[in-house]
């Protein structure tokens, strides 16, 4: 069973998350979804969603698969430094990582898509 954690956020966009983790629940039997947060606890959003998360810090030996969807909440949180030096420990330690939109900003703020080329 691989285990997939997606990183919530307040105010992060609902189709990016659950559009992902209904493509994982049909393959259920292969793939295992958590809801993390930088400090656990009931996270909220703007179309009134609210995801109860475990601590990011429960997330020691890294993910096959570490999602990191976008959001309005985005624009607050790329200026967290504890949660993208999180980020960036984390990612350094999955097999996967997956952004949806603006999470991809959160992502590269870790510096970890510096001097990556985009591929057409």
């Amino acid at each position: 069973m691989k285990n997939i954690a997606i990183l919530l956020f307040e105010d992060f966009e609902t189709l990016d998350v659950f559009g992902p983790v209904e493509i994982f629940g049909i393959l259920k039997e292969h793939y295992q979804v958590f809801f993390y947060s930088f400090n656990g606890g009931l996270i909220n959003n703007s179309h009134g969603v609210s995801v109860q998360t475990r601590n990011i810090d429960e997330i020691e030996n890294g993910v096959d698969i570490f999602l990191i969807p976008g959001g309005y909440g985005t624009r607050k949180e790329v200026n967290n430094v504890l949660l993208i030096k999180r980020i960036k420990q984390i990612s350094e330690i999955s097999k996967f990582v997956l952004t949806v939109c603006t999470g991809s900003a959160l992502l590269a703020k870790t510096g970890l898509l510096d001097n990556k080329k985009y591929i057409k």
